[in-house]
């Protein structure tokens, strides 16, 4: 699997620090849950594929869910859609 960061010119922001880090993470998840759904993605799986430790998904989205959360705000998918973890039924 490519890392986001990897498939760029080399004229991107840096690949370290928090937002570089953050943006990683959203990069990986995006890909994963598109390609293979969001039940089929673990968030180990995301954390290898941004090259992070799997414990800065709940540091920086609080949760899988979180993480699915900030995605469709940042897509403007649910505009106005706050930083809670969807309802689970």
């Amino acid at each position: 699997m490519e890392r986001p960061e990897e498939t760029g010119t080399g004229a991107e922001a840096p690949t370290r620090g928090r937002e570089a880090t953050r943006e990683r993470i959203l990069a990986s998840a995006k890909t994963l849950f598109t390609s293979e759904g969001y039940g089929a993605v673990s968030s180990r799986k995301i954390a290898s594929h941004a090259g992070v430790n799997v414990a800065l998904i709940n540091r920086y989205f609080g949760s899988k869910a979180g993480l699915l959360t900030e995605i469709l705000r940042e897509d403007g998918v649910f505009p106005g859609s706050s930083r809670r973890a969807p309802r689970r039924t």
